[in-house]
């Protein structure tokens, strides 16, 4: 192997920011709009809290139903052609 070991470190020191953009770019977004949102509707933190758990309930709960409609279609489909 003939890279140097610099080599790795400067390719660390460029993949890393990349990275954590890619990994918290969505959570500093969502803070940023969660925060704003309490402050236009005057909510406190444990009812922001609230707000952000019912959020995620919701959009899982649909995941879940849209992924259990593709696979009852999928299935039905492979019975079909038998």
């Amino acid at each position: 192997m003939s890279d140097k070991p610099i080599a790795m470190l400067v390719a660390a020191l460029v993949v890393a920011p990349i990275c954590s953009v890619c990994i918290l770019g969505p959570a500093v977004i969502a803070g940023f709009f969660a925060g704003w949102f309490g402050w236009v509707g005057d909510l406190s933190a444990l009812q922001m809290i609230a707000l952000g758990v019912a959020a995620a309930a919701l959009v899982l709960g649909i995941s879940r139903y849209r992924h259990s409609r593709k696979t009852d279609a999928i299935s039905a489909a492979s019975e079909s052609h038998l």
